[in-house]
């Protein structure tokens, strides 16, 4: 019998070390698999099959480089991400662009 499904996969990855971020991500697609390798049935239509929560990282620090290269976006897709590094034209809208003001103290990280 053919059914169509949807996976839906949450994660909050560590927020402090690169290495052990890089190691959940590898678990991660892993239990995915093999997740979806045990419960799925010959014929499954999958629709969705997604991937959300904090990563504990960004796409365009430096500091993060490691974790920009895995291999978890070769299997998800960001959709505000263009490659390792860089993001969308427009991906991200800091808050005096949407016309919102911040308390004095958080304005300056906002800017960049």
């Amino acid at each position: 019998m053919c059914a169509q499904i949807t996976h839906t996969n949450q994660t909050s990855l560590y927020l402090g070390d690169a290495v052990i971020r890089c190691d959940q991500m590898s678990l991660l697609l892993r239990w995915v698999l093999d997740f979806q390798s045990q419960y799925g049935e010959d014929g499954d239509l999958v629709a969705f099959d997604v991937l959300c929560g904090d990563l504990n990282f960004d796409n365009c620090s430096t500091d993060d480089c490691m974790e920009q290269k895995h291999q978890l976006f070769s299997v998800y897709k960001d959709p505000c991400r263009d490659c390792a590094g860089q993001d969308r034209r427009g991906a991200v809208v800091h808050p005096p662009q949407m016309g919102l003001s911040l308390p004095r103290g958080y304005q300056h990280s906002s800017h960049s």
